[in-house]
């Protein structure tokens, strides 16, 4: 791409931040949800409907309308196709879009500061972002929960069953439940058990698996992942995208994953991979890991290379299988010798 080409593309993603943002103002508080049930709204009743203000209703109502989110006829308002792809229970939608459409910005405002400063004040950075951040569980399990069904588990055999046993998994960093509720809900012979230290996330997580009707057979714990214990041992470990925020605590988390992998448990990481050459970081693929790992330092993270998640895997007794997905998404398979 020529550097004109490279200013036209910028300038239509400015154009475009205006729709994801809108599109965020619509899920965040309903609008686009009730528009959806309710074919009649007009913006007194949109308005009494999610608890929001008319005034500001009926100027959210005249930008989305400018950005084709929805339609208005007379005093009635609807959802386009457009807005319909944003409502977060859609297929492919595009809600993580919005959410990253406000994320960013915060962060990078944050991040701003810190160039100067030096801060890293760690994941409780994410809960300066009130409006956003009880999102963000649903903006990752509508970016990945497709991924994991049609390119992760076809290449995973340790989830199958073993005869008449079930087969016990623990999921450390379980955010609000999805991986857990993916694999229970596919497969009846498992029970499951996922900690987090985020408290709302587990209550979301919990009131996710009732809603699946799935409590039979999974439970969620607040509980930090370094210090769990558990009153027995699983046949699979997983770690979805935790690893690098606890990699600062590797030597303590394989002494958490030698008392919970069982005698056979298999340890299953599925992490962003940090290329090994900085050329790398242009190709289409792989740019966004650039802004993400100067977000993650901000947390106090980093984002890790597939030679280094597979050489403390190994070191710290495992044998290791790296299984690329694609050029950034890899799977780590790693079994007792």
């Amino acid at each position: 791409m020529d550097m004109n080409q490279k200013i036209e593309s910028l300038k239509e993603a400015m154009e475009s931040m205006d729709t994801l943002l809108l599109a965020f103002m619509g899920i965040s508080n309903g609008l686009l949800q009730t528009l959806k049930a309710n074919d009649d709204s007009t913006v007194d009743s949109l308005a009494d409907s999610t608890g929001t203000q008319p005034d500001y209703i009926d100027r959210w109502a005249d930008a989305a309308y400018a950005n084709e989110l929805i339609d208005i006829d007379g005093d009635t308002l609807s959802l386009t196709s457009l807005g319909e792809a944003f409502l977060p229970d859609s297929d492919d939608s595009l809600t993580p879009m919005a959410i990253q459409s406000l994320l960013s910005p915060l962060m990078a405002n944050e991040v701003d500061a810190f160039l100067t400063s030096g801060d890293q004040p760690g994941e409780e950075l994410l809960e300066r972002f009130d409006r956003v951040t009880p999102w963000f569980g649903t903006m990752l399990e509508q970016k990945f929960a497709p991924l994991f069904r049609n390119e992760v588990l076809p290449r995973l055999d340790c989830f199958a069953a073993d005869g008449s046993k079930p087969r016990r998994v623990l999921d450390l960093g379980a955010g609000n439940g999805w991986y857990l509720r993916e694999l229970v809900g596919r497969f009846e012979h498992i029970q499951a058990v996922g900690v987090d230290s985020m408290a709302p996330a587990i209550e979301t997580a919990r009131q996710k698996t009732r809603e699946a009707g799935l409590q039979q057979r999974l439970e969620f714990q607040v509980a930090d992942i370094i210090d769990f214990e558990a009153d027995t041992t699983f046949d699979v470990v997983v770690m979805n995208r935790t690893l690098h925020h606890v990699w600062s605590q590797r030597a303590d988390l394989a002494s958490t994953l030698d008392r919970t992998m069982g005698p056979d448990g298999q340890l299953v990481i599925w992490e962003p991979a940090w290329p090994q050459q900085r050329e790398a970081l242009r190709t289409p693929r792989r740019r966004g890991l650039g802004m993400r790992n100067l977000m993650e330092h901000a947390m106090g993270n980093s984002l890790l290379s597939p030679a280094r998640v597979a050489n403390w895997m190994e070191e710290s007794g495992l044998t290791v299988e790296v299984r690329h997905i694609d050029p950034v998404e890899t799977i780590f398979v790693g079994r007792r010798f």
